[in-house]
């Protein structure tokens, strides 16, 4: 059945989409629209990577897109980091006879506040590389957005585990452990994310 395919498909590439022109066409990141803790580092740097050769880039925003991806990266992994613990400690705890449930909702509450800074964190980190672009590449930006959506509607019959994405398997760890090997490139910074695939987009 495709349908059900297709609807995968197009969220995937519409979450990925929406973060990455709310972020560098100044627009408010709305928590409703994609809540960090849906993201994997792919659909973050990943579709950054796609975008950057369509703007053009002198060198000074070079240095900074290169900076904002590595630090991005690093968020990610971080959060990453807390969420495998998060689960891993519940999974523990449910274990124990008459654990306290409210304790499961206190710890769920301080991961939901570290994210959101991490959201922040990212937020101010791509609009300052959107402060950095001029009217054309702002241009650019929602070409390429508009572009990846309508391909998206057009071809959204493929399988998501075909497109090279971290989530093909479901597993959440499995992305950012390949996309480090990316980070030594030259000016290209995250050309060794995603595996190699085929892009979603």
């Amino acid at each position: 059945m495709k349908h059900p395919v297709f609807l995968h498909r197009f969220t995937y590439c519409l979450r990925a989409a929406t973060l990455i022109l709310s972020l560098l066409t100044l627009m408010p990141l709305s928590a409703r629209a994609t809540p960090l803790m849906d993201l994997f580092p792919e659909d973050i740097i990943s579709t950054a990577q796609q975008l950057k050769p369509e703007l053009n880039l002198n060198p000074n925003q070079q240095i900074l897109w290169r900076q904002t991806e590595q630090k991005t990266l690093a968020i990610v992994r971080q959060h990453q980091l807390r969420r495998d613990r998060l689960q891993t400690e519940t999974a523990r705890n449910m274990s124990k006879p008459g654990f306290e449930l409210r304790d499961l909702g206190r710890a769920v509450d301080q991961e939901s506040a570290l994210s959101e800074e991490d959201s922040r964190q990212l937020r101010e980190l791509w609009l300052t590389v959107a402060d950095a672009l001029d009217d054309t590449q702002r241009q650019a930006v929602q070409a390429f957005i508009a572009d990846r959506l309508q391909r998206a509607a057009e071809h959204g019959g493929g399988s998501p585990e075909k497109s090279g994405g971290g989530r093909a398997g479901g597993k959440r760890g499995g992305g950012s452990g390949g996309s480090g090997a990316g980070m030594g490139g030259g000016s290209g910074g995250m050309s060794g994310m995603g595996g190699g695939g085929e892009s979603p987009f």
